[in-house]
């Protein structure tokens, strides 16, 4: 099963901050879901989501690894 490797902004952090977390998943699409409340709300134009807890992330950079 791929990797999925996320960098993001967190809208409940110092704005300096950036975090990192790990998800494994199919696809893309299943890994962003992971992340988000509730399935898929993944923004490609403002590249944000809404976590479980209501804070926006903002994707800064997502890398695949097998």
């Amino acid at each position: 099963m791929p990797c999925y490797k996320f960098t993001y902004r967190h809208s409940a952090m110092h704005p300096d901050y950036i975090g990192k977390t790990v998800k494994y998943a199919s696809s893309e699409k299943d890994a962003l879901a992971l992340l988000s409340k509730g399935g898929t709300n993944y923004s490609l134009k403002t590249k944000s989501l809404v976590d479980k807890k209501g804070n926006t992330l903002t994707i800064l950079n997502i890398i695949e690894e097998n």
